[in-house]
């Protein structure tokens, strides 16, 4: 800054440079007004892009982008509704704990065997196609139900 000399006047002039925001920059430039108004006019005619990284591309110049974004560099909004959270529904029946496997999918368990596609046996007589519950032979005698009671007629 040629003709503008001291400490503070350097430390204000950077300041404004190193300004982020266009708040931040608006910000330095006051307190650069109030040190001294030439210096604050010379400051006004240079071409803001080309040393304020405030008027800097925002464009990404890399795929490597770190916004530190805090609430003093927010912008001021008037005559805003304050926007709230969204109403949290809680969906009927109890929550599931775990999702479905698919039928090939790995189980947590180890190598267990599926048994889809397999035919259970009874374990009363032997024949497939039932199990214990519905199976209708007569426990002490195997005879099936259907014979017992026609034996009988």
């Amino acid at each position: 800054m040629e003709g503008f000399r001291g400490q503070v006047m350097r430390l204000t002039y950077w300041k404004t440079a190193k300004a982020t925001f266009p708040r931040q920059f608006e910000e330095a430039k006051s307190e650069m007004r109030s040190l001294s108004e030439s210096a604050e006019a010379w400051l006004r005619n240079k071409d803001p892009r080309t040393w304020l990284r405030a008027h800097f591309s925002t464009r990404c110049k890399s795929d490597l982008l770190l916004n530190n974004n805090s609430p003093m560099q927010w912008e001021h909004v008037r005559d805003m509704e304050p926007i709230l959270p969204p109403i949290i529904r809680k969906p009927p029946g109890r929550p599931k704990q775990t999702r479905r496997k698919e039928v090939d999918e790995v189980r947590e368990s180890g190598p267990k065997l599926s048994k889809t596609g397999q035919q259970a046996n009874c374990t009363k007589c032997g024949k497939p196609g039932h199990n214990t519950k519905t199976c209708k032979w007569i426990v002490g005698g195997n005879q099936m139900e259907s014979q017992s009671s026609s034996l009988q007629i």
